[in-house]
């Protein structure tokens, strides 16, 4: 492998070709690298010096996004070859939205979050939390904020998330496989 390494920079003119051709390889395999659900809301709208420029389809996305970027771009540059010196070396998320493409399957519309059902123990538990509270508004925002969580949690478990190693909280499925540890403990854990 090394020998192809060695022929592939004389016939393509140097290193600095071969990074370049590594480093615009990078849109091609930008959704094997983060999985279908990511590469449905993103866009890769280009790569220059190293840093990949991807649209988000809103500025949730494109926040949610920020806090996998490290774990994004390990992964990319292993899946390029390039584990030990990165050819990405950063990713710049930005809330343009994005483009539908011309021959793309229609997409099911995406769920109101409303029309999840809830089990009647989970609405019986909801209602026994805010029971206390004497103030009827505030009450009734405390419910529909506690409904909405909820739906949501439930949403992300049908929908592959899984529970953090170290805290419970859920973790978004792009990352894959079990055991994976939410931005914030990972974080903490470098710390520690």
């Amino acid at each position: 492998m090394n020998r192809l390494g060695i022929d592939m920079e004389r016939v393509l003119g140097g290193r600095e070709m071969l990074r370049k051709l590594k480093e615009h390889t990078a849109p091609i395999v930008w959704a094997e690298v983060v999985g279908e659900q990511v590469a449905a809301a993103t866009e890769v709208l280009g790569v220059s010096g190293g840093v990949l420029r991807v649209s988000a389809k809103s500025s949730v996305w494109a926040n949610e996004l920020t806090f996998y970027k490290t774990d994004i771009l390990k992964r990319l540059n292993i899946k390029l070859g390039t584990p030990r010196v990165p050819v990405i070396t950063d990713i710049h998320f930005q809330s343009r939205g994005i483009k539908p493409l011309p021959d793309a399957p229609q997409r099911e519309p995406e769920v109101e979050i409303d029309s999840i059902a809830l089990s009647v123990r989970e609405r019986q538990q909801i209602e026994e939390s805010i029971y206390a509270i004497k103030d009827p508004e505030l009450r009734e925002r405390l419910r529909r904020t506690r409904f909405t969580e909820l739906r949501l949690r439930n949403w992300r478990l049908d929908n592959g998330w899984v529970p953090c190693s170290g805290c419970g909280e859920l973790v978004a499925p792009f990352l894959g496989g079990t055991g994976m540890s939410c931005p914030r403990c990972r974080i903490l854990g470098d710390r520690g």
